[in-house]
């Protein structure tokens, strides 16, 4: 999962329909998106894209997961002021956008909201998902296992040394077409992982590009499925990894 930064592909993909089941409320001193079973003992703190916590497709994706009997919480990592989708040509990420939303001041939020899950909900299992932008913070966490898991697709931003650091299971959904998470940095960090003996599960999807775990083309039958199946198997492999 070593990877390019974001570019033009990370602002860019479909907007899906539907009603949120969860709501709005305050974790840690930060608004979250918060869906579930609310007893649950099994949590998933749900690092988003550039689009943030309110975006409607990173909702749906989070109910998802609560459906499967999982806790979410989805942070404002950006202060409510997420990236816009399918920006104009006028619109640079990197330049209007990045400056105001760096990794340090993500981190903060997802740190004190970490710390409340732990503190305030007490979970017996704890895994963080990170799409895009949020799988940088995601192996982060595992390096210092402070998650029991984690799941990334499509990643951006992830250096050789957070890859070489990972301590905790980790599930990747990757896609054909990728100028973030190319072949190479692919190939090169399925070596590192198995270097490193790390517990992992890769699955690679073909005729979908980077960001099709959160906002491929629902009409495209394709793109609809490897969006589905990357979310089934990180619910599997949460599973999976919450009972051994």
């Amino acid at each position: 999962m070593a990877s390019n930064p974001a570019g033009k592909c990370c602002t860019e993909g479909f907007k899906y329909e539907g009603e949120a089941a969860g709501s709005l409320k305050t974790i840690g001193g930060y608004e979250a998106y918060v869906t579930g079973p609310e007893t649950s003992d099994k949590v998933v703190l749900q690092i988003t894209d550039v689009f943030g916590h309110s975006f409607i497709n990173n909702q749906l994706l989070a109910d998802e997961f609560g459906k499967a009997g999982y806790k979410v919480i989805v942070p404002d990592l950006f202060n409510n002021d997420p990236a816009p989708p399918n920006p104009g040509s006028d619109f640079d990420l990197k330049r209007d956008w990045f400056p105001k939303h760096g990794f340090d001041t993500a981190r903060v939020v997802t740190d004190k909201v970490l710390e409340a899950i732990k503190a305030e909900l007490k979970p017996k299992f704890i895994a963080a998902t990170g799409y895009c932008y949020g799988a940088k913070l995601a192996v982060q966490y595992s390096g210092e296992k402070a998650v029991d898991a984690i799941g990334c697709a499509h990643p951006s931003f992830v250096t050789i040394d957070e890859v070489k650091a990972i301590k905790t299971p980790i599930i990747l959904a990757a896609a054909e077409t990728d100028s973030i998470y190319t072949d190479d940095l692919r190939l090169e960090s399925e070596k590192i992982l198995k270097e490193i003996g790390a517990t992992y599960f890769l699955t690679r999807a073909s005729g979908v590009s980077h960001g099709f775990a959160v906002r491929g083309d629902p009409n495209d039958k394709m793109q609809a499925f490897a969006r589905k199946k990357a979310c089934q198997d990180f619910i599997q492999w949460f599973d999976f990894c919450s009972t051994q």
